[in-house]
């Protein structure tokens, strides 16, 4: 991995994402997934796929208020409601 500033590369340093384990294991899930694209289409969703319990933001009361009432449209769960979500992300 390589950070795009500073932080992100404190970042990487600090958790060391780079360790070769971490590497093997990302490398391992990109092909799992790519398989699935190809060849298992339900899996890639499933991997890929917005989860079924997404949060109702209209009903979360946050401290403090809502500071971005407006972002609740363009929430997940109500792209899923007006069948504007994509299955995957």
């Amino acid at each position: 991995m390589e950070g795009i500033d500073e932080d992100a590369i404190r970042l990487i340093r600090v958790l060391d994402l780079n360790d070769l384990e971490y590497c093997r294991w990302r490398r391992t899930w990109l092909r799992i997934i790519d398989l699935a694209k190809r060849y298992d289409r339900p899996l890639y969703n499933q991997l890929l796929g917005f989860p079924d319990n997404l949060p109702d933001l209209a009903r979360l009361r946050p401290p403090g208020g809502n500071s971005r009432p407006e972002g609740i449209r363009e929430s997940s769960l109500a792209k899923r409601e007006r069948g504007e979500l994509p299955p995957t992300y």
